[in-house]
């Protein structure tokens, strides 16, 4: 319940956010992934480390909110940057990749670190193998960032020029 309330209503706001955004520089709308990665992570270890079940459901709360927040402006570039005939293809190959390093090797790669802390931290390899994520999340931050930097010049190149139709 949580992460499905909590996680419509940030990327519902993520997308209205990097929209506002966008309209000044487009490169902009890749910076709200990473100011909400940003302000998402302090939550990370109450939420994986807290012995409280109260603590825990409170701190999924702000992760949950902007954990989606990459989807629009994600979804936005791979739309814009291909030739009209091509959409549906990205679209695609973005939700193949999403899913098979997200939801493929994600949990495989988690499982096996706390199979490896497991010697030494006991039940609590899991929490700390799920803790290290946060690494994972940061990279992925950089590379909205980087994004961030080229899109716009990216993103003319395949439009065309703003008199052409670019907003």
């Amino acid at each position: 319940m949580t992460t499905g309330i909590f996680g419509f209503v940030g990327t519902s706001l993520a997308g209205v956010i990097a929209d506002r955004i966008g309209k000044v520089e487009l490169g902009r709308t890749m910076l709200v992934p990473v100011y909400a990665t940003f302000l998402g992570i302090p939550f990370a270890p109450v939420f994986y480390l807290s012995p409280s079940l109260t603590w825990t459901i409170v701190a999924l709360c702000i992760p949950s909110l902007l954990g989606a927040s990459y989807l629009g402006p994600a979804y936005s570039a791979t739309q814009g940057l291909v030739p009209l005939r091509m959409r549906a293809t990205a679209a695609a190959i973005l939700l193949f990749v999403l899913n098979i390093i997200g939801l493929g090797l994600g949990p495989q790669t988690v499982g096996i670190v706390s199979d490896l802390l497991r010697p030494s931290l006991g039940a609590d390899s899991l929490r700390w193998a799920l803790l290290s994520t946060v690494i994972t999340t940061m990279a992925g931050a950089y590379c909205y960032w980087q994004a961030s930097r080229t899109l716009q010049n990216d993103m003319m190149r395949v439009v065309g020029t703003p008199d052409r139709g670019w907003p």
